[in-house]
């Protein structure tokens, strides 16, 4: 059937793209050009594919043993630093009261010492003026 500019489904392509299907063919070409004696010394293609399968089998699960260690040791340093850092907030906050305490008792301190010096600078004043008298 031949598919019009208005129909509902398009056209129906392979399912294996051209590129990977060239690809095969190339594989196949080289693989039948390989002398024949190489292959019986080195073992078949197939016996090839499987080891090499295999070895990346083990290479992948290596790296993902590998990824595991190193992900929980990150996560044991993340754990880590955010008890610490939790603590440091905790002290910080309790710093910060007390600073505040601090400086609430110096500003009370300061008002009290302004009162005791005008007290005293009145009192300077009154017998400076006795004494002038």
């Amino acid at each position: 059937p031949v598919a019009s500019k208005y129909s509902a489904r398009p056209p129906q392509r392979s399912s294996r793209p051209r590129s990977a299907m060239m690809r095969l063919v190339a594989s196949l070409t080289a693989l039948a050009v390989v002398p024949s004696c190489a292959l019986v010394s080195k073992g078949t293609p197939t016996q090839k594919v499987l080891t090499m399968l295999t070895e990346m089998k083990a290479k992948g699960e290596k790296a993902m043993d590998d990824e595991q260690k190193l992900f929980a040791t990150y996560a044991e340093w993340a754990d880590d630093k955010s008890k610490d850092l939790g603590y440091e907030i905790k002290d910080g906050k309790a710093r910060i009261e007390e600073l505040i305490a601090t400086i609430s008792k110096a500003e009370t301190d300061v008002a009290e010492l302004g009162r005791e010096i005008e007290d005293l600078d009145a009192e300077i004043d009154k017998l400076t003026k006795e004494k002038a008298e």
